[in-house]
């Protein structure tokens, strides 16, 4: 799926990847080298706790997702206060946009290229 984030539990655990991922047509992929996203989380507290807020959220979303279609818990009312609200991820929106601008940019180069 477009947009699609792969490996993000390695983010949070060093051990090895849960799964692995074998695309069935032509992809564009982007590869965050972790060495550069280390030293950015390192070397910039604020955008630090940005990113594992946003983190957090996206792995929760994920979690309650999963379970509600593996019939463990109620299915997921975006009206209900107690659950995730999609509100909050409004900077995550703003991070999707600066995203899908790299990815246009990208494509648009190796077009070009």
């Amino acid at each position: 799926t477009d947009g699609e984030i792969i490996g993000e539990i390695s983010l949070l655990d060093p051990r090895p990847p849960l799964t692995t991922v074998t695309a069935l047509e032509p992809v564009v992929l982007l590869e965050l080298p972790r060495a550069r996203l280390d030293e950015k989380l390192q070397g910039d507290p604020r955008f630090a706790a940005r990113f594992y807020r946003a983190l957090g959220m996206f792995l929760a979303q994920r979690l309650r997702n999963t379970t509600s279609q593996m019939g463990l818990a109620e299915p997921i009312d975006d009206d209900d206060p107690d659950e995730l609200q999609f509100d909050a991820l409004e900077e995550t929106g703003l991070a999707s946009r600066r995203f899908k601008m790299i990815l246009d940019t990208l494509q648009r180069t190796r077009r070009a290229g």
